[in-house]
């Protein structure tokens, strides 16, 4: 990344840019009587300006090594589990596996400006061994339990899913935002055809979505326009809709870009 091109209203740590585009300067914490509305002039002159990128060159005074836990306070090594893994390779299938242990799956540095401490730790997450896959299966891409016996594996079902507390909350937080959108925003449905429509584009591409999952905010659309057509996956459904309002994408009429498709 290149930095030198991002302006300050895009990368101080503090400005926070909200779906209509405009950014809130957060200039000393989340609290809320501190959230003001600001704009580029404002961050350009502010001296409170704190980038939330490691810039260099730094100064290391010490390098800090954490050492790294095996945490299983989610059952113990060797548990049984069942396991039904994101991604559509897998299926929805719920598998049996082995509860290996909180892992580190990433490595974790932070660097401390003030005092020049480089911090070097883990990120840990539940790992599961799918012996029928012969995969490591991280708890954070998937759902899982644990299991006393093969016996008691039941199959880990969408309504398994949409009743958990979390996954009902990320609706109500997602309606929540729905209802609060710029006037002229959409609600995507399958089968809905739109297309380009920012000034200057030349040659608009057109777009079918094929299919929504709006708990992982993505969609897949058919691609249609100089003269080839293609598959998609996007990850920014909530961004996409809110593109309407601003005049990126406008809504066509469903039999017509049949017709071009074909």
């Amino acid at each position: 990344m290149n930095e030198n091109k991002e302006k300050k209203i895009e990368k101080c740590k503090y400005s926070h840019i909200h779906f209509d585009g405009t950014t809130s300067c957060v200039e000393a914490g989340w609290e809320d009587d501190k959230v003001t509305k600001t704009d580029e002039a404002h961050c350009e002159a502010c001296e409170k300006y704190k980038s939330k990128y490691i810039e260099y060159p730094i100064t290391v005074n010490k390098i800090d090594v954490k050492p790294i836990e095996y945490d299983s306070w989610h059952c113990k090594t060797g548990d049984l589990v069942a396991v039904r893994p994101c991604g559509e390779k897998y299926g929805k299938k719920t598998y049996l596996g082995f509860y290996l242990g909180d892992l580190p799956k990433a490595i974790w540095p932070t660097f401390n400006s003030k005092d020049g401490i480089l911090s070097i730790g883990t990120m840990n997450n539940p790992a599961m061994f799918v012996p029928e896959l012969c995969e490591i299966i991280w708890g954070c891409g998937s759902w899982w339990h644990k299991a006393k016996s093969e016996k008691e594996l039941r199959e880990i079902t969408d309504k398994d899913i949409n009743d958990t507390w979390y996954v009902q909350l990320a609706h109500q937080l997602q309606e929540k935002e729905r209802a609060n959108r710029p006037e002229g925003s959409v609600t995507l449905k399958e089968g809905d055809m739109f297309q380009q429509a920012w000034n200057g584009v030349k040659e608009p591409l057109a777009f079918r979505v094929l299919s929504i999952d709006r708990p992982n905010n993505s969609l897949r659309v058919k691609c249609i326009g100089r003269g080839s057509t293609h598959e998609e996956e996007w990850d920014d459904l909530d961004t996409t809709e809110i593109a309407f309002s601003t005049g990126e994408y406008k809504m066509l009429e469903a039999e017509r870009m049949k017709q071009k498709d074909d």
